[in-house]
């Protein structure tokens, strides 16, 4: 019988959950960094992931009482992880940095810019929480493997940039929220199932299996008028 996943105690000051489970914890840094280098790489604004409220992500995005702080990699988050053996810092710039070189491998691709083009078409202002849920489950329709998440990632990154470039942050800021609650919700279980973020991240594909998929390796599919990728396994 497995161990049960191990729960990090956060400081009592912050205005979030008090338990976290570490794959929550890990995953919401890993994606909140990873849209905070896409808002860097396009040179935007990243203030749909800086002006959230603790007390909204905390109602909103972990009814459940789950998730770890918002924000990047902070102290709070860190001392918390460090207290379940965990060394934060380099622990998650090590899972992004392998997410990261797998992610530019698919930014070289085809695929990566029809993905891009599909976003900019996502009916943003009408877009529905059913909708957008829906919307992410389709890209793992077949499994969950890390160049799902990675698409995913993008594709929530170019969505939310597509946001603060159109002058619509409260947008951004609702769809965020959702698609944090995604990852809490979805990416992150299927995390702790396959032995936590490193191993998960590492133990799919290599770089290179990924840039070799080539043309073909993700197809375009709508669903309820969106428009998203999945990937072919």
């Amino acid at each position: 019988m497995s161990s049960p996943t191990p729960m990090v105690h956060l400081p009592t000051c912050m205005a979030v959950p008090v338990y976290v489970a570490e794959e929550v914890a890990v995953g919401r840094c890993v994606f909140q960094n990873f849209i905070h280098e896409e808002f860097e790489e396009e040179g935007v604004p990243d203030e749909i992931l800086a002006e959230v409220p603790e007390e909204v992500l905390e109602e909103e995005i972990v009814p459940d009482r789950t998730a770890a702080s918002s924000g990047y990699v902070d102290e709070n988050l860190a001392n918390a992880l460090e207290h379940i053996g965990v060394d934060s810092h380099e622990g998650i710039r090590q899972i992004g940095v392998h997410l990261r070189e797998l992610a530019n491998d698919f930014a070289k691709s085809n695929e990566r810019k029809r993905l891009k083009k599909e976003a900019d078409k996502v009916d943003v202002v009408n877009i529905t929480y059913d909708g957008f849920y829906a919307l992410c489950e389709e890209v793992f329709l077949h499994g969950f493997t890390r160049e799902n998440i990675i698409a995913l990632f993008f594709f929530c990154a170019d969505v939310l940039i597509r946001c603060v470039k159109s002058e619509m942050k409260d947008i951004g800021i609702k769809l965020f929220k959702w698609a944090l609650k995604y990852v809490v919700d979805r990416v992150c279980a299927w995390v702790a199932k396959h032995g936590g973020w490193e191993k998960a991240i590492k133990n799919t594909f290599t770089a290179g299996q990924i840039a070799a998929m080539g043309a073909g390796a993700v197809v375009i599919v709508a669903v309820g008028g969106f428009i998203f990728y999945k990937w072919i396994t």
